[in-house]
């Protein structure tokens, strides 16, 4: 059922607003097949998918971001702030086509990528041997990118796919790519995120 009428949704203004946006769908469960699917049609091939499996926790965690969202962590695995919450104006997209540049306001010490990845589990099995492999390596810098089908096209198509596409030409430094969809709990977490 699509949703045509006012919502308040986290933008890249940063700051929650009142928009009017069709092609935000009424959030609901997507299956493991419909979220590969559904990745391949955004052009978006061999995605390591994650899910939540602890939701409180995972509730938790996720209070203050917004959806889509890019999560950059550093090398150490520390989450990197790359702009002012009340002055930005989409800087995920300039940050994510210069990621190796590194630039950031600040160091988060408290949300460390080893909280995320007690919290998330591998979709499928390619996802979970895609991710031992990521393990086993060091990379420069991991990002997770947050999502879910229920945004509808023009959100995915405007931020989901244009990162996407710069973190996979990157060449200039080893960047893990992670996507968190969110269909899975998507009805409880607007509940508990409020």
């Amino acid at each position: 059922m699509m949703l045509l009428g006012i919502l308040f949704f986290p933008f890249s203004s940063c700051q929650t607003i009142i928009k009017t946006y069709a092609g935000v769908k009424k959030p609901k469960y997507e299956n493991d097949v419909e979220v590969r699917s559904f990745l391949r049609e955004k052009g978006i091939e061999n995605a390591l998918v994650l899910r939540p499996f602890e939701i409180n926790e995972y509730a938790r965690l996720l209070k203050g971001l917004r959806s889509p969202d890019v999560l950059m962590f550093n090398s150490q695995g520390y989450r990197m702030n790359f702009f002012e919450v009340t002055t930005c104006s989409a800087p995920v997209d300039d940050f994510v086509k210069n990621i190796c540049a590194g630039t950031y306001i600040n160091i988060d010490s408290a949300r460390h990528l080893t909280k995320f990845f007690k919290v998330l589990k591998p979709m499928q099995e390619s996802d979970s041997i895609q991710m031992a492999d990521n393990l086993k390596t060091q990379p420069d810098f991991s990002v997770i990118i947050v999502y879910g089908k229920y945004l509808g096209w023009k959100l995915i198509n405007e931020n989901v796919v244009p990162w996407s596409n710069s973190l996979a030409s990157n060449k200039n430094c080893i960047v893990h790519t992670y996507y968190l969809n969110l269909d899975a709990f998507s009805e409880e977490l607007g509940k508990m995120i409020k």
